[in-house]
């Protein structure tokens, strides 16, 4: 094999990216400019664009785009996809592989499975189930029980109400906690995520 093949093999490999299907759950790589794909294992579709919820919306989206629920807006069914951002209502399940962002009030009463959480400043947050995160940035208000693999940063007008259980804790001057407060091992935190992840890619309905 001539270098320059390796060198072609390495660009189509890096050209590509591992996506996750939403059915069997097994992952495949798929060109990174591609707009859709066929799970090779179970033939489910797999789309990749960006879905915005300007009114009420009943069924489940599904995406490994981003998802925006503008003001004003309800999404009824579940939500899949790679970042979601919250000015509305989700009352479905949540699961993002990387953030969720809710910069309005609302009470969340569905399992929450995301890579990076983020309340922001304007925001009050009930959850009603437990939450595992990779990371954490509260700049509003939240209330629930969190667990964080890695940071759980309160912002300087931030405030934290319930149990917060992460491997780093930082509150910035002006900001609050209420509850109970704890640094736990990378292990459990896992354990923890796996937990929650379970709960969020059970049955939507």
């Amino acid at each position: 094999m001539t270098t320059r093949t390796r060198t072609q093999l390495l660009r189509e490999e890096e050209a590509r990216e591992e996506v996750s299907c939403f059915n069997c759950a097994k992952s495949h790589k798929v060109s990174r400019s591609a707009d859709s794909t066929i799970c090779p294992y179970c033939s489910t579709y797999i789309g990749f664009g960006d879905v915005e919820i300007r009114e009420q919306r009943t069924s489940e989206v599904r995406t490994h785009g981003d998802v925006l629920v503008k003001k004003g807006a309800t999404l009824v069914g579940g939500v899949s996809c790679r970042n979601l951002k919250v000015y509305g209502k989700v009352l479905g399940r949540i699961r993002c592989t990387e953030q969720a962002a809710f910069l309005a009030s609302s009470r969340v009463l569905r399992p929450v499975s995301c890579g990076r959480l983020l309340i922001g400043k304007k925001a009050k947050l009930h959850f009603s189930h437990p939450i595992t995160v990779e990371e954490a940035e509260i700049r509003g208000e939240a209330h629930g029980e969190f667990t964080c693999l890695g940071r759980f940063h309160v912002g300087k007008r931030g405030m934290v109400y319930g149990a917060v259980a992460a491997k780093a804790i930082v509150v910035d001057a002006g900001g609050c906690m209420v509850g109970e407060l704890r640094i736990i091992k990378e292990r459990e935190a896992i354990r923890r995520f796996g937990r929650t992840l379970a709960e969020a890619e059970g049955p939507t309905s």
